[in-house]
């Protein structure tokens, strides 16, 4: 199903504002809920809003953690080592 651009940009406005509802309501899986209910509004079915959003959220993840596995390679810092400085210090950063 293919949405209209500005549905997108509607889209966009609607889930910003559902994470900052989120944090500051301290909902967990607010963002998800809130956009399940915000594709609902275009008319998408439940099942494949709750599939998209999961892609999306999963997709990011995945990206945050690789950028941040490449960067600490980049720096010569291995995950090996982070394991031995948290157990160094007892869970003090």
């Amino acid at each position: 199903m293919l949405l209209p651009p500005v549905a997108y940009l509607v889209l966009l406005a609607i889930l910003g504002f559902i994470v900052v509802l989120a944090q500051i309501a301290r909902v967990p899986g607010g963002f998800i809920l809130g956009a399940v209910f915000a594709l609902g509004l275009f008319g998408i079915g439940e099942a494949r809003a709750l599939a998209m959003v999961t892609v999306v959220v999963a997709s990011s993840l995945a990206a945050i953690g690789i950028a941040g596995t490449v960067t600490l390679w980049r720096h010569g810092v291995a995950l090996s080592d982070l394991k031995t400085h948290v157990a160094a210090n007892d869970g003090r950063a």
